[in-house]
């Protein structure tokens, strides 16, 4: 994408400068026109991208809001946040950078819960510091249900596997350490 607005944006220089070879005035100002149409065009895509990740985020937000004022009984916006895969995502991600390693372990399957210790979570929170924030770490979350289990593989910008979630007695719980 990067490059193709630069490539638009070269394009449109030379016809500025007249630099269209053995053509005529008028088409090169045709040609410059189509070229600042396709920047325009470009420009427009990409702020549409970036306002539909930013109301995404306000959307995640929204629901952990939502889900803290609906339920009262629940201890804080990550228990809240476990009732759908992108809040659980977000809610074990706020967990680890506080570094709360009991509340984060209920936050995975039974069998890996021993692996969530204080030094893993530590270590953890240390390259946490270096993780883009939720709504840039999550690109899409695909679910799916195979004899009865409901699952969620929760899938980064680059295309890789964050981890996969297992819905739990109403709780989406991490089937990987993710955070090593």
């Amino acid at each position: 994408m990067r490059l193709k607005l630069m490539g638009v944006a070269a394009l449109t220089g030379l016809f500025a400068l007249g630099c269209g070879a053995g053509k005529t005035e008028e088409q090169v100002e045709v040609e410059a026109k189509e070229a600042a149409d396709a920047l325009a065009s470009a420009l427009k895509e990409a702020a549409d991208k970036a306002q539909g990740e930013a109301e995404r985020a306000a959307a995640v937000q929204a629901e952990a809001e939502r889900q803290d004022a609906k339920a009262p009984g629940v201890a804080s916006s990550a228990e809240a946040g476990a009732m759908d895969p992108e809040g659980a995502m977000i809610a074990q991600i706020e967990l680890l950078k506080a570094g709360k390693t009991e509340e984060l372990r209920s936050h995975f399957t039974a069998r890996l819960q021993g692996e969530i210790t204080e030094e893993a979570v530590s270590k953890g929170k240390a390259e946490s510091e270096k993780m883009p924030p939720p709504a840039e770490l999550i690109k899409e979350i695909k679910d799916k249900e195979v004899d009865g289990v409901k699952t969620a593989k929760v899938i980064m910008p680059s295309g890789r596997v964050l981890t996969t979630l297992v819905l739990e007695d109403g709780k989406w719980l991490a089937d990987t350490v993710w955070f090593r």
